[in-house]
């Protein structure tokens, strides 16, 4: 009966410190710029689905407020075709090879643009060089959901949820809440 006790403390050890070595690996998978612990921690199909209903979710709320009646027809065009862009995009750049490349961009003290003219987001190098310094907090949500919270060095810009479901032995990043102040216009 000592055993099973054992085992199963052992177990539940386990279980509490295994989204903190993954969050660690991740972090220093950014921080190395390493497409394959990107591609080990992070559930990318499952976060591409999350954007893009958030980004839906966000057009919508946006032009119900803006639509007036003489813009109707144009409101209704970009509520059709806005979310269809939006996918693109997302399908494009949301996945570990296009993240590492704009990681190591930023890492290289490039501006807001790569090397093809595309926007890189206003993260700051500092952080990606050492993310574990940006975590704030990182405790479970619930029995199978683990929250982390980011700062990066513009503490103005608010705290990036970072939210790890488990797949098997390994916790994934499956989807990000983004500060208010995305949400604001700038």
């Amino acid at each position: 009966m000592r055993r099973f006790t054992i085992l199963i403390v052992l177990l539940g050890l386990g279980y509490l410190a295994s989204p903190y070595w993954s969050v660690y690996r991740l972090a220093h998978g950014v921080r190395d710029s390493d497409q394959e612990i990107l591609e080990t921690y992070v559930d990318w199909s499952t976060l591409r689905q999350n954007v893009k209903e958030e980004l839906a979710a966000v057009l919508a709320g946006n032009m119900a407020t803006e639509m007036k009646e003489e813009d109707m027809l144009a409101t209704a065009f970009a509520t059709a075709i806005g979310p269809m862009i939006f996918n693109n995009m997302i399908d494009t750049y949301l996945n570990a090879a296009s993240v590492t490349r704009l990681i190591k961009e930023k890492q290289s003290g490039a501006d807001n643009k790569d090397a093809r003219g595309d926007f890189v987001p206003p993260v700051d190098a500092e952080t990606l060089n050492s993310p574990l310094d940006a975590i704030t907090w990182a405790f479970f949500d619930g029995p199978r959901s683990f929250a982390v919270k980011i700062e990066g060095k513009d503490q103005s810009d608010g705290q990036l949820k970072l939210i790890f479901r488990p797949h098997g032995l390994v916790w994934k990043l499956e989807d990000f809440v983004l500060p208010a102040v995305f949400y604001q216009d700038r």
